[in-house]
């Protein structure tokens, strides 16, 4: 019996070792490039840059006064309607100033509409010259949308955030919304006729910059701050599609209306200053999240970001949809890739559900620490004594089973994971066939899911050093039965394999947050192998090579190394 298993191991890490090419690729990603996306993940390296020469926050009185902040008495400058202020922005590393006026105030921020755009088309509706395309209603809904007397984005956000700073720069407690067209690329489509979502990283929405926490004469050359609390959300095409074909992605009239009900895909709830509310809760986040923690993670900011999307109740965003067709993708490497956005929110709405509704992700928000170590330091004052790695396994398997009927902690409440279909056979986060061997890569904290059959597999070797394996049982395509501590680099026995149950998914998940990592598995017969020691007949090891390397034709390698084991043992 000892020389039976001991052959058993040599032979399975013999398939692994000479089994050179890959029995699959990483998960198809479809392509969501059409998606919004957050700028502010851009702009994470200059703000850690700028943390670390300590500049000022504030401004004496005497520089506060002369920049019109103050009078020369000393007391705050109101701001009218009606007035315009220049502004600094950046687009792809590009500062430009422009004007804006100042449309809208209400108790809790100002909302300023951009001009005209950098080609001096009117972005603000004249009545005048019957040009532009936001009008003053739409400043109007965007200020009432941020506060109003009962449910606002300013309300629900420090509600589940924390609160925002107090003021900024310039002394005002007043958040500045800055309506503006961000994005220039989208404008360069009209003359190119490029489909504008085969840009690969969709178009921004809007963005929150640190810089502007900082006094202006303080920044480096290259860096300009408008110096006070502001958000930037886009109005081209976020608001206002103009009339565009979706067929062909071309924009027909590359001057919008300001009914914006002019898109030939579908009616005016695909376009409209509702369109920004979204984007204005993820930004203020961003805001409220530098406030308490200035140098967190990208990916984790993020998460919390596309979470105030949904706490505020506007739905889970489109990018989920990414991630559950390539769910290899890493979770803690920020690759500025739509999946980046989907993994992360998935994780943080996790979060959310398992430990603790909004207190938990405000106790995440507030720990000085970053990224894992500020999950596990949010879960052990949750009261939880679960370690990131644990965690993480979990929410693994919740992407694919999503059901508490084995384990509350393998479930989402607030999202149906069948909801995004992948094209397999189930719905649902993506999955690849298993070959009786195969390898992959899968990202920091990321998961490839293998579906295997049954055909004779009874003995599992997984090597891996950065992963944690999870087989998931299946009969008659109902899961019995999860199994977490699948051991790696060594032989695991599928007992009742083909009987309890008639097929397994294989979950290779990456639990190390450092790097990219990739692994191997491969499946054996028990009983196969112990007819070739009991027998050394030559068919029999042409036909267990044959079989163990799943192939049709004989490789003469492996059969000459079977025998040379067979004499050795003997």
């Amino acid at each position: 019996m000892l020389r039976k298993i001991t052959l058993l191991n040599l032979i399975a890490l013999i398939v692994v070792v000479v089994a050179t090419s890959s029995a699959y690729a990483r998960g198809a990603t479809n392509d969501f490039s059409n998606d919004f996306v957050c700028g502010a993940p851009k702009n994470h390296d200059n703000t850690l840059k700028l943390l670390k020469q300590n500049l000022p926050t504030e401004l004496p009185q005497h520089e506060m006064v002369s920049k019109g902040y103050l009078n020369s008495n000393g007391v705050r400058v109101e701001k009218t309607v009606g007035t315009t202020e220049n502004f600094w922005v950046v687009d792809d590393g590009v500062w430009t100033e422009i004007e804006a006026k100042l449309v809208k105030i209400n108790d809790h921020a100002y909302v300023f509409v951009q001009t005209v755009d950098r080609n001096d088309n009117r972005v603000l509706y004249d009545a005048a010259t019957s040009s532009g395309y936001i009008s003053s209603g739409d400043a109007v809904s965007v200020a009432r949308e941020f506060h109003n007397t009962t449910s606002s984005i300013y309300n629900k956000d420090r509600e589940t955030f924390g609160v925002d700073p107090p003021t900024g720069v310039d002394g005002d407690t007043r958040i500045t919304i800055l309506l503006l067209d961000i994005d220039s690329d989208y404008a360069d489509y009209v003359s190119s006729g490029e489909k504008w979502w085969t840009s690969g990283n969709g178009i921004v929405a809007g963005y929150f910059y640190s810089v502007d926490t900082f006094s202006d004469s303080s920044l480096p050359e290259g860096y300009h701050s408008n110096e006070r609390k502001i958000i930037y959300i886009d109005t081209y095409p976020l608001i206002e599609h103009g009339v565009f074909d979706f067929s062909t992605g071309a924009i027909i009239d590359a001057t919008p209306s300001t009914n914006h009900n002019d898109d030939l895909n579908a009616t005016a709830s695909i376009e409209g200053a509702s369109q920004s509310y979204g984007t204005l809760a993820h930004e203020f986040q961003h805001m409220i999240h530098y406030y308490h923690d200035s140098d967190e993670e990208t990916w984790l900011n993020e998460g919390c970001a596309g979470f105030a999307e949904f706490i505020n109740g506007y739905g889970h965003p489109s990018t989920v949809a990414s991630f559950v067709a390539d769910p290899t993708n890493s979770l803690v490497t920020w690759n500025s890739v739509l999946a980046d956005y989907g993994s992360t929110y998935l994780f943080t709405l996790y979060l959310y559900e398992q430990y603790g509704g909004t207190t938990a992700i405000k106790n995440l928000v507030a720990d000085s620490e970053n990224g894992s170590t500020s999950v596990t330091n949010m879960t052990n004052t949750m009261g939880y004594t679960t370690t990131f790695k644990e965690l993480v396994i979990n929410w693994f398997i919740a992407n694919y089973y999503d059901s508490d009927l084995l384990d509350s902690r393998y479930k989402y409440t607030n999202l149906d994971m069948t909801d995004y279909g992948t094209g397999d056979s189930r719905d649902g986060i993506n999955s690849v066939s298993g070959a009786s061997h195969g390898s992959g890569t899968v990202g920091a904290i990321g998961a490839e899911y293998v579906d295997v059959d049954y055909n004779n597999k009874t003995l599992l070797t997984f090597t891996g050093s950065s992963f944690t394996p999870v087989i998931v049982k299946i009969k008659n395509s109902n899961i019995i039965g999860i199994t977490t501590d699948t051991p790696v680099g060594s032989q695991t026995d599928l007992a009742g394999f083909g009987s309890s149950y008639d097929s397994l998914l294989l979950i290779a998940g990456n639990t190390s947050p450092g790097s990219d990592a990739s692994y191997t598995y491969s499946f054996s017969d028990t009983e196969a192998v112990e007819d070739v020691i009991e027998d050394k007949n030559k068919e029999f090891l042409c036909y267990i090579a044959t079989a163990s390397y799943g192939i049709d034709e004989k490789p003469p390698f492996f059969i000459k190394v079977l025998r040379i084991l067979n004499n050795i043992l003997k």
